[in-house]
């Protein structure tokens, strides 16, 4: 904070992924501009650029009742940012919205970690907890350690049941089969946050606003 408060700058671009209200707070008191990135808080009034999690879950259960499904699962992670959290509430809203059932049962915590959610994922399986047709998973990285459990004990993909992702990572794309993702537009994001931080430090905006980056199902 005290290296910040030396530089000559005239505004804060604040990745905020995993960060908490009390982390904000700190960086409140330098008094520059702040525009948070990749998260928001609720009572913090700070500008934000965010990834539209809502829209892209939507396009994803939207999909699986498209292609037949009607049991649709959740795979969360244990250790929950906003963007988790938002991506579990908009699968909860999206079941509501197209009329199919929510069901807690389908619902499974794994750990946020390739392996972690590997080892998790066997847990579950091991305890022969019913699983629904579909697991939509709140990251590629939760998906990815779960359909090695699954292939494990010996659960086709998809034959047996399907997986999804978020975020659209490279590697989703070598997997076998390769992964049902939500691509986020990183080259968007960034120009938008460029352009809302040129309107914050030369005071063309006065009015708090928070800036959604759309998704698209993969």
């Amino acid at each position: 904070m005290k290296h910040l408060e030396e530089l000559n700058i005239c505004g804060i671009f604040l990745l905020a992924t995993e960060m908490s209200d009390a982390d904000l707070r700190k960086y409140k008191k330098i008094g520059l501009p702040i525009l948070v990135l990749d998260s928001f808080f609720y009572h913090g009034g700070e500008c934000s650029v965010v990834i539209d999690n809502y829209d892209g879950i939507f396009q994803v259960v939207e999909h699986a009742k498209n292609m037949g499904h009607h049991k649709i699962g959740f795979l969360r992670s244990r250790i929950a940012n906003n963007n988790f959290k938002e991506r579990y509430w908009g699968y909860k809203n999206a079941l509501e919205e197209l009329g199919l059932p929510f069901e807690s049962a389908y619902v499974f915590e794994v750990g946020t970690g390739i392996d972690e959610s590997y080892e998790d994922m066997k847990k579950i399986l091991e305890e022969k907890r019913e699983l629904p047709s579909i697991l939509i998973a709140g990251n590629d990285i939760l998906a990815i350690g779960a359909m090695r459990a699954l292939k494990e004990f010996g659960k086709r993909i998809p034959e047996d049941i399907s997986i999804t992702g978020f975020d659209d990572m490279p590697v989703s794309k070598m997997m076998d089969p390769p992964l049902t993702s939500v691509k986020i537009h990183i080259q968007q994001f960034g120009e938008k946050a460029i352009m809302q931080m040129m309107n914050l430090v030369e005071e063309k905006t006065e009015a708090h606003f928070s800036v959604r980056i759309g998704c698209e199902l993969m």
